[in-house]
């Protein structure tokens, strides 16, 4: 395997100067390689493409060693098999270092089981030693599940049209835009739709947070609820205008 990473990945000078699509694609070789070989718990195919001071920073947060990760490989179990592709991949490529960012999505078949994995965003940082290009350091994340999108009334996005105080200095502004609900800080250009995921609750895309418009006996609006559903906090902005 040493052999193949320095005969078929070695790079001229100026072929590692130019990030171009042919080093793109060898990066996904590469990487491509180390996860069948993570696959097979394969030491021998999987520790040429890794450099010795590897670490991982893992979903969960630990943070995992070359040796940590060789010593907790486990082969797949008998008649379990996993097949796996990239997507939204991103290349950045110096001299000697390179990053590649990209999705994995991943399907796991067992008998007649099918299990579609949760996406997994990773980012790889690359050297270039002894003539071969091998990560040195790794971070994953999940993406987030988005909620399910219910269909509402547009007319009914009206009630929600407002300015939103969550701090003195922090106000947010809730807009009706064709038939989108969107939002944006005040004093920022960045905004993003609110989609319904239920009565009065929107959420962004690929956000932890949820907003919940809150109204009074009378039926009007008063404050939107801001809440990550995967933490405790709860925090409310009253609507000011």
């Amino acid at each position: 395997m040493l052999n193949i990473c320095f005969e078929c990945f070695s790079q001229t000078e100026k072929d590692r100067l130019q990030p171009d699509s042919a080093f793109k694609k060898m990066l996904m070789e590469l990487a491509k390689k180390r996860i069948e070989a993570f696959d097979l718990a394969d030491t021998s195919l999987w520790s040429p493409l890794v450099d010795d001071r590897y670490f991982i920073a893992t979903p969960s947060g630990p943070i995992a060693t070359k040796a940590e990760v060789m010593k907790g490989l486990r082969p797949l179990s008998p008649g379990q098999t996993q097949k796996f592709n990239f997507t939204d991949v991103h290349v950045i490529k110096d001299s000697n270092t390179a990053v590649m960012s990209y999705t994995i999505n991943e399907t796991v078949y067992w008998r007649h089981q099918v299990e579609v994995l949760q996406p997994l965003r990773k980012t790889d940082v690359y050297i270039f030693k002894d003539g071969c290009w091998k990560i040195v350091a790794s971070h994953e994340t999940f993406y987030l599940s988005d909620p399910e999108i219910i269909k509402i009334d547009p007319e009914s996005l009206s009630a929600y049209v407002g300015q939103y105080q969550l701090m003195p200095s922090l106000i947010y502004a809730i807009t009706k835009e064709g038939n989108k609900l969107m939002i944006q800080e005040v004093g920022q250009t960045d905004k993003a739709e609110l989609l319904p995921f239920a009565p009065g609750q929107f959420f962004k895309k690929h956000d932890w947070q949820r907003y919940w418009f809150i109204k009074d006996k009378k039926g009007k609006v008063i404050f939107v609820k801001m809440k990550e559903f995967n933490n405790n906090y709860n925090l409310e902005a009253k609507k000011i205008i």
